[in-house]
């Protein structure tokens, strides 16, 4: 995914999380700002999801693969709130599964970890036991 537009400043996190629902796909935004309060697409304004003060969020459809789309953004970044014009790409051929997230490697090197732990802790009681 991509994204133009704007000074530049601010920009979208990639990977960006994808959703299938009853057919339809969808994008979590996060952007690199906590100041976006709306995002406009196809004339339908959706919300931020963010309530904790972190970056702004927005679930939004994606409505194209391989083609820019024209969203607006509105932030309050500089005080009066100012809609500003983007264009997303989404790139079909950059979609995977969910286990190429880098997110979802780390839970698996944890949980692997964690086993290894485990393994070790019940081989070196089992040794000790056996000494005494």
């Amino acid at each position: 995914m991509s994204l133009a537009g704007g000074s530049g400043r601010a920009s979208v996190t990639t990977p960006t999380w994808m959703n299938v629902q009853e057919g339809r796909a969808y994008a979590r935004l996060l952007w690199s700002s906590p100041y976006y309060d709306y995002m406009i697409l196809d004339g339908k304004k959706y919300l931020n999801e963010t309530t904790d003060g972190g970056s702004s969020s927005f679930t939004i459809p994606i409505t194209a693969m391989d083609a820019p789309v024209e969203i607006i953004a509105d932030t309050t970044a500089m005080g009066d709130p100012v809609e500003i014009n983007y264009t997303l790409t989404f790139y079909e051929d950059t979609v995977g599964s969910k286990s190429r997230v880098p997110q979802e490697g780390a839970l698996r090197v944890l949980a692997g970890a964690a086993v290894f732990i485990i393994v070790g802790g019940i081989a070196n009681h089992l040794i000790k036991k056996r000494r005494r």
